[in-house]
């Protein structure tokens, strides 16, 4: 039962992280298109908006992850209070039913830690943006100077 219930969590969680890579992509778009632009044609305001959403995006991907890092938690430990049951009860690993409980397990655990990297990804192409983003305002602070 806790399986399936952590399947499902893992399952709910593409309904929050597709939207929130579709977003950081339009934002990385967003930034390919301003610096490319000529310097007179770039506008403050952009930056600024660019600025805000990118900040936004990188406080989503920090509690996505914290998420994540839960997941992770807790189907190690459910993992390691399987693994105590079995050998409390001597069952024999051979077993169908424990041995597809801990396939399971372990798939939810890898796959939890897999959609951590994804979102670090993600989150290091934003930086790499916000970076981009704030060299752009420099350079056009110091235009005006």
């Amino acid at each position: 039962m806790h399986c399936l219930i952590l399947h499902e969590i893992f399952l709910d969680a593409k309904s929050v992280i597709t939207p929130l890579r579709g977003s950081l992509y339009d934002q990385l778009d967003l930034v390919d298109i301003y610096s490319s632009k000529p310097l007179h044609e770039r506008g403050r305001a952009e930056l600024e908006d660019m600025t805000i959403k990118m900040h936004v995006i990188s406080q989503e991907i920090d509690s996505v992850t914290a998420g994540a890092e839960m997941t992770a938690m807790i189907v190690r430990r459910m993992q390691l209070a399987h693994d105590r049951y079995c050998s409390l009860l001597g069952l024999n690993a051979i077993e169908d039913g424990n041995t597809k409980i801990s396939d399971a397990l372990r798939y939810l655990l890898e796959s939890a830690e897999s959609q951590k990297r994804w979102l670090v990804s993600y989150k290091s192409r934003k930086d790499i943006a916000l970076n981009l983003v704030s060299l752009l305002a420099f350079q056009k602070k110091d235009r005006f100077n």
